[in-house]
């Protein structure tokens, strides 16, 4: 199926997915997201995990020194942290939108506002109140898909809105639940192993031309 140097581009693909550095390496490697040859690079999808493993690696020395301040400077050092990956991200996806695509510092308060949802008060929101929410956030959601493309500049501002509306869900979503959403839930339990699954799957289908 691979030719000789396609092998060696697909061993080194596998080498930077073992030690976590697959999105390190493919900001070196390529030059434009939306044209890569998907026949040497069936481990392509697996850059994401790489990203969140090195957040999930610089994240626990961040919560040390911020689950020890009072509530208010909790909300404040998120917000920083956050609005201080934001800038960066804007910047770096003007100058080189690669490296801000791949790379953690420009991605980092995608995660920071999932983690800041951890420390925001608890509400009990009446039942009509976050099934309203919950619909709303998964509208919005739906719709970054509809213009969110290859000529967005992203991350940068543009991935605040899916961002916030999720972290909005996980908040006040507590009642948008039942047998009706029974499929959502499916697809919820089963996206993370066909993530894992569907990049192989059309890197196989293409190189056969099916």
């Amino acid at each position: 199926i691979l030719t000789p140097q396609e092998w060696i581009e697909y061993l080194k693909t596998a080498v930077s997915t073992v030690t976590l550095t697959s999105n390190i390496y493919y900001t070196t490697l390529l030059s434009d997201y939306f044209s890569i040859s998907s026949k040497s690079t069936p481990l392509l999808h697996i850059w994401s995990l790489s990203l969140e493993e090195q957040f999930y690696l610089v994240w626990p020395l961040l919560f040390l020194g911020i689950i020890k301040l009072s509530q208010y400077l909790k909300i404040l050092s998120l917000t920083f942290i956050i609005t201080f990956s934001l800038i960066i991200s804007h910047l770096l996806v003007q100058n080189n939108p690669i490296a801000a695509y791949y790379l953690l510092p420009s991605r980092v308060f995608e995660f920071a506002i999932g983690a800041a949802v951890v420390f925001l008060p608890s509400i009990q929101f009446q039942k009509h109140i976050s099934i309203f929410s919950s619909i709303l956030s998964i509208t919005v959601i739906i719709t970054s898909n509809f213009f969110i493309n290859s000529q967005t500049l992203f991350p940068s501002y543009t991935a605040l809105l899916p961002c916030l509306a999720a972290a909005c869900f996980i908040y006040s979503g507590k009642y948008f639940t039942g047998y009706y959403l029974s499929w959502l839930e499916y697809i919820g339990k089963i996206s993370y192993p066909m993530y894992l699954w569907h990049w192989p799957i059309i890197v196989y289908l293409t190189t056969h031309s099916i």
